[in-house]
């Protein structure tokens, strides 16, 4: 967000940036949807023990844009009214995860425990472009304006207005990973799976065009993160 020359996450105040706690998505332990509940996984067993794991996903979203149309209030019984711009904006945000699992013998042959860990990385890009706004700008008396200005003639140099904004967010994350499993059926899979512990550290960047860019960094810690059912197929 950029406001009248400063640069930084919005809050309703030009002087102070707004909490990052919307930003990443960390308001609450239980604040989860679809969208992070369900997912896939892939294990490798190198050893009857020993397992490679890995993790992606990933969102893209695309919103066109729309230029501004004027409206037309010159017959009051006939007035057209104006259609709004709408920013075109493209998000995209992608993750990945690679980790080992150690598992245990026990007495009953179905039921599987493990031990591991796991490196993820995050990251998310939001771009937003103007299309046409309407807005203008003199470039000889540093006067802004509109197309509903009634002096809008005098405007000696008539510039359109556009802009493109960009930010990004990475994240790396390492955790430990404790989970059982129980063969339900020969190559059928039932299990839950936990973070005991997990850090995680993330930067947020503004982009402003021709500008340093902007750093918000933050550090998580959490105990019993990502507790997770799964259904598995072994084959």
């Amino acid at each position: 967000n950029s406001n009248n020359g400063t640069i930084g996450l919005p809050n309703g105040s030009s002087n102070n940036s707004g909490n990052l706690n919307s930003y990443l998505q960390i308001n609450g332990l239980n604040g989860n949807n679809l969208t992070n509940i369900l997912g896939f996984e892939a294990k490798y067993f190198v050893s009857d023990c020993w397992d490679i794991n890995m993790q992606f996903s990933m969102d893209i979203n695309l919103t066109p844009g729309k230029d501004y149309v004027e409206g037309d209030k010159s017959v009051p019984d006939m007035i057209i009214p104006a259609q709004d711009y709408i920013n075109a904006r493209m998000t995209n945000n992608w993750f990945v995860s690679v980790g080992s699992n150690r598992y245990f013998k026990v007495s009953n042959p179905r039921i599987h425990p493990y031990l591991g860990a796991s490196v993820g990385f995050q990251m998310a890009r939001i771009q937003t472009t103007e299309p046409y706004t309407g807005k203008t700008y003199d470039d000889e008396t540093g006067r802004y304006g509109d197309t509903t200005d009634e002096n809008i003639d005098d405007l000696p140099t008539q510039v359109y207005l556009a802009g493109s904004k960009a930010g990004q967010m990475f994240g790396i994350k390492t955790a430990g990973v404790a989970g059982i499993e129980y063969s339900v059926a020969p190559g059928l899979v039932l299990g839950f799976q936990f973070n005991p512990i997990a850090y995680r550290y993330d930067v947020i960047q503004i982009c402003p065009k021709g500008f340093d860019k902007y750093n918000a960094s933050h550090h998580n810690i959490k105990i019993f993160d990502m507790p997770v059912m799964k259904l598995g197929i072994r084959f």
